[in-house]
């Protein structure tokens, strides 16, 4: 049996090891837009604070050497263009080398993950307004922050939001 995971972040690991838990012999193969997978964005801001408790490359729960040497079939920089559900096919494009491929699935697990809305705002695209969700985006904030050298607000920000959730943890 092939199943076919689309997503490989959170949800799609956390469906790729339960599916290996319950088919064992199954051939799981998961399909990510992205070239990394399994970044957890809350290990952003001490990356960019330089603290030493945390490293960006730390800021991930496993990597695709780890999850190819478990067994799975890992394809990072890929599109999925087509899903056919009556023919269990799925068709994606490389991204790195512009190559389309279509592939079998028997059981198809949809995990693609979540990106918020953002609201319009008028006038010139702001240059400030981040989207803390991949590491790219943490490569981003990370070259704006060092630019304009306003580590300091940004680390007052943190401990304050901090101490804020740590102060509702309590009275509940």
């Amino acid at each position: 049996m092939r199943i076919a995971i689309i997503g490989a972040s959170h949800a799609g690991i956390s469906a790729a090891t339960e599916a290996k838990k319950r088919y064992p012999d199954a051939e799981i193969v998961l399909y990510e837009k992205k070239n990394q997978i399994s970044f957890i964005s809350q290990n952003t801001l001490f990356y960019i604070l330089d603290q030493d408790r945390l490293r960006l490359d730390s800021g991930q729960y496993t990597t695709v050497v780890a999850l190819r040497n478990a067994g799975y079939i890992v394809n990072t920089s890929v599109d999925v263009q087509s899903i056919d559900g009556k023919e269990h096919v799925l068709s994606y494009i490389n991204l790195e080398n512009g190559m389309s491929y279509t592939e079998h699935w028997d059981k198809l697990i949809m995990a693609i993950g979540s990106y918020p809305v953002l609201p319009i705002i008028l006038g010139p695209e702001p240059d400030n307004l981040f989207v803390l969700k991949d590491l790219k985006s943490a490569l981003d904030l990370n070259r704006v922050v060092k630019k304009r050298k306003n580590r300091r607000y940004l680390w007052e920000w943190f401990n304050r939001s901090r101490v804020s959730t740590n102060s509702k943890k309590k009275r509940t």
